[in-house]
């Protein structure tokens, strides 16, 4: 990614968090407003300034935060408990469809790609593609890469709330 795409990254995030105050204080005010009237009056006050693009709530900054509490916090505090299982053997309609494309000297499995996805998220080794593919790499630094899986919006999510659930439940298959 480029400094701009970076730099919008973490605006998203603040207007999320924005968002979030503003909502929490005009539904105490009147806890019959509509969220979707809400967003549109909100987005008329920030003065969005993209033309013909409007602000969403869910954007790739609050999809690459949600994943510190989906993916890095957990990792951290469960990591043992994360079974080898190998990656090929994990129901692809529950963990969704995960293909490693670079990774010759790792084990391919669930304990492993958690934690390179991690390692990823943590250094800022994550692009977002035009088709919102989420590209993670993992090494000692950007000369060293030897970790690389592409994930689609849709198995990333599939991935990050498998994951959750098991290390919530403590019950991985």
């Amino acid at each position: 990614m480029n400094q701009i795409e970076e730099k919008t990254i973490i605006a998203q995030v603040r207007l999320n968090l924005l968002f979030l105050g503003a909502f929490i204080k005009a539904v105490k005010s009147n806890p019959n407003q509509k969220i979707e009237d809400f967003f549109n009056e909100w987005h008329k006050k920030i003065k969005w300034d993209r033309k013909n693009e409007r602000y969403s709530l869910i954007n790739q900054g609050v999809i690459l935060t949600s994943l510190y509490g989906l993916i890095v916090y957990p990792k951290e505090i469960f990591f043992n408990n994360i079974p080898k299982i190998s990656i090929e053997s994990l129901n692809k309609d529950e963990w969704g469809n995960i293909s490693i494309e670079m990774c010759p000297d790792c084990d391919k499995n669930l304990q492993g790609v958690v934690k390179h996805i991690r390692n990823s998220l943590s250094h800022g080794r994550v692009t977002i593609t035009e088709k919102d593919n989420f590209v993670f790499e993992d090494g000692r630094d950007e000369s060293t890469l030897n970790f690389k899986i592409i994930l689609s919006i849709e198995n990333l999510w599939k991935f990050a709330s498998k994951f959750c659930r098991c290390c919530v439940k403590e019950k991985w298959s």
